[in-house]
Order: C-alpha cells, then sequence, then structure tokens
C-alpha cells in the first residue's frame, strides 16, 4: 500500500497501473491521523498522517491486485438455533397509539436448524417464489398472472409455505439512509446452561438484528444495528450490565455491504439489482 498526501488536487493515476477500483470521498479527521481499514481482513497497523490539526479531507483510493489474491483458509460454523433474525426486527418508528392499531406483533422466532432438508420445492412453487423475489408486493391475481396458475392455486401455494414455514416475508431498508450506518458482528461465548435464555434475551434487544447459536468456540453470532461507531461502547457496556456471563470473543464492523440476501446494494443500502437465490442441482 502507498499514501501520498497533498495540500492541493493531486494528479492523476492513470498512468501508474491498470487499476482495477477507483473511488473518492471526503473524510473529517479531528485528530490528523487517518486509519486503513481493509473490507475482509479488518484494521491494518499502518496510520497515515495528514496534518497536525483537525481538518476535513479529500480522499481518493486505487486499487488493483484482486486477481493475484488467493484464499488461504476458510472456517465454517453451523448455525444450531436461530434465536431471532431479520424479519423479526422492529425500527420502533410508529407511537404506541400507532403501533396499538395493528395486529399484535409476534415474538422473535425461535428454530432448530437441522440436517435433514426440506422437500425440493415444485415447479410451482419455484415460480412463485421468483416472482415474489421480483416484487415481494405482488398480490395474488398478479401472482396468477405472472406464473400461469389460477388466482386460487396461486393463494392456496402461498398459503401452504408461509404457513409451514418454508418461506418469510420480510421488510429490508436501507441501513445508511435509516440513521442506522453501523452494523457489528459480535461473536460471543456464554456457560452452554445460559445459552437458550441469553439467546432468547438477546434477540429482543432493540439494536439486536440477529441471534444465532452456532458450532465452534463461540456459541452466540450476534448482528447488531446501530446509529453510529460512538454507539458501540454503550451498546457493549449495555451488554456486559445485562449479561455478566457474557464473553466478547471477536467483534467486526462492517463497513459496506455490497449485497444483502439476494440484492445488490449502493453505498447508501439502496438495492440496485438482483442476484436470484438458485437451487443446488437436483
Amino acid at each position: 500500500m502507498t499514501a501520498e498526501v497533498w495540500d492541493g488536487e493531486p494528479p492523476a493515476a492513470d498512468d501508474r497501473g491498470d487499476w482495477e477500483e477507483q473511488a473518492e470521498t471526503q473524510r473529517h479527521s479531528p485528530s490528523g491521523e487517518l486509519a486503513l481499514w481493509g473490507v475482509a481482513a479488518g484494521p491494518m497497523d499502518t496510520y497515515v498522517h495528514l496534518s497536525d490539526a483537525d481538518g476535513r479531507w479529500r480522499v481518493r483510493v486505487y486499487c488493483e491486485g484482486r486477481r493475484e489474491v488467493a484464499v488461504r483458509s476458510l472456517r465454517t460454523r453451523l448455525a444450531i438455533t436461530r434465536y431471532g433474525e431479520g424479519s423479526d426486527w422492529r425500527t420502533r418508528a410508529l407511537e404506541p397509539a400507532d403501533r396499538a392499531t395493528l395486529f399484535e406483533p409476534r415474538p422473535p422466532t425461535r428454530a432448530v436448524f437441522t440436517t435433514d432438508m426440506h422437500d425440493r420445492p415444485t415447479p410451482e412453487d419455484q415460480a412463485l417464489l421468483s416472482a415474489l423475489g421480483d416484487d415481494g408486493r405482488l398480490g395474488y391475481t398478479e401472482l396468477a398472472a405472472v406464473t400461469g396458475m389460477s388466482e386460487h392455486t396461486a393463494r392456496r401455494r402461498l398459503q401452504r409455505m408461509l404457513r409451514e414455514g418454508e418461506i418469510t416475508l420480510r421488510c429490508d431498508l436501507a441501513r445508511p439512509l435509516a440513521g442506522l450506518p453501523t452494523a457489528m458482528i459480535y461473536r460471543t461465548s456464554v456457560p452452554h446452561s445460559q445459552r437458550e435464555a441469553t439467546g432468547n434475551a438477546l434477540a429482543r434487544m432493540k439494536q439486536v438484528r440477529s441471534c444465532v447459536s452456532v458450532s465452534g468456540p463461540h456459541n452466540l453470532l450476534v448482528i447488531v444495528w446501530l446509529h453510529g461507531l460512538a454507539a458501540v461502547d454503550p451498546f457493549e457496556a449495555l451488554l456486559a450490565d445485562r449479561f455478566p456471563d457474557l464473553e466478547v470473543r471477536d467483534r467486526t464492523a462492517v463497513l459496506h455491504s455490497a449485497k444483502h440476501m439476494d440484492r445488490l446494494l449502493d453505498l447508501q443500502g439502496r438495492a440496485t439489482g438482483r442476484v436470484p437465490f438458485a437451487l443446488p442441482p437436483s
């Protein structure tokens, strides 16, 4: 990595290599130091000295060499029990009186994962899932028109999949635009005898987007959405107060999500495209 600090417009870097990525942004640095983070590796040991005073800086980044990067290792953790996930999460944007006019919200859903596979969806069910993946707002009449089946059949099949838990409806949002720019992934450990109670309690915290027990040395994986990096310390203090036996073994800050579920995202978290989920060959 090479870093240059200029007091004016730097010369173009087009002649310095076959750049794979280029980007520009602005950053405020109260300390005059710029910390560097790798998308996958996290914080680097290198700091760039910008100035001896507070200032706002324009940053231009060039990148090359991704083609030469090889996967050195891969870690796999199996999900065991889900205590809460994205479809359970609420923005809490409504006043209590407004929430009272809606259906009673369901508690976070607990699900135990299994090695037994569900039956492969029929072609008709796959057609419904594909249509809803393109537009989750489609009604039964539109679904029938898109899939070529009758409205009654579309309704019956979709309601069965919902009732049996084969699919889940959820509404996501552009996290940075919603005032939740910071996502943190916590790998935590808790005594086995407390895992169930702790997982259920964590899933009910307003900051927690997902909580799952997993295999490996850290038995609870927790994903949270926060109002900024300044909210990380208060949240961890809250964890320590509520769950004194919970140990945070590792924490990762998500700098940018390029893809969420099957949606490609821009820098503001808005969907720009879709890569549909594909079933493995039968």
